[in-house]
């Protein structure tokens, strides 16, 4: 019986999270991640972690359980101690298991995303991270399935241009395939 009933309590304030787990060593070590790289799902909780710091937070067990009560459990300790970091007031339930957004929801949701523009660099560094990585086997074997080759009349359309001198950008763009993918062609490199 290794589920827990925990806590991540702000020391400067006294707010906190409740949250159950069975493998609590992993759930605390994913809340960290998560609150160090800005990225946890709790807004308030992540606020606080970047005013007070990760010294202001304590991660404490609160009660041993046994899994079929662990959600009740957390349930009545949420009711009891009404924390201030958690999303949903109901235990066991991400806060979107269920609700659907309203159009007007939604319709906001879309504007920000069209306003949204990519930080300068961010392309960059993106590349620089995925370079030299290797890929495994099952990943091209994946990449492939995903995307399957060109038919063969395809390729034989886009070795005509080429022979009738048009550019590799421009054969790309008339078959949306890269010009990395019409060179391939031009020199007989090309697999499916």
């Amino acid at each position: 019986m290794n589920s827990v009933i925990y806590s991540i309590f702000n020391k400067v304030n006294g707010h906190q999270y409740i949250g159950s787990s069975s493998n609590v060593k992993y759930r605390f070590y994913t809340h960290k991640n998560t609150l160090r790289k800005g990225t946890h799902h709790s807004i308030a909780l992540q606020r606080a972690w970047n005013k007070y710091g990760e010294d202001s937070f304590v991660f404490k067990i609160i009660l041993h359980s046994s899994p079929e009560d662990n959600i009740h459990n957390e349930q009545q300790i949420m009711n009891l101690y009404k924390p201030v970091y958690n999303c949903s007031k109901t235990a066991g339930s991400p806060t979107t298991r269920g609700s659907r957004h309203t159009p007007e929801h939604k319709r906001k949701i879309s504007e920000g995303l069209k306003r949204w523009v990519r930080p300068p660099g961010m392309a960059d560094n993106i590349s620089k991270a995925k370079k030299g990585k290797p890929l495994s086997e099952d990943h091209k074997k994946k990449l492939r399935l995903a995307k399957p080759g060109l038919p063969s009349d395809i390729l034989l359309e886009i070795k005509n241009l080429i022979q009738r001198g048009d550019t590799l950008a421009s054969i790309g763009k008339l078959y949306g395939v890269g010009q990395t993918t019409v060179f391939k062609i031009k020199h007989n490199r090309y697999r499916d």
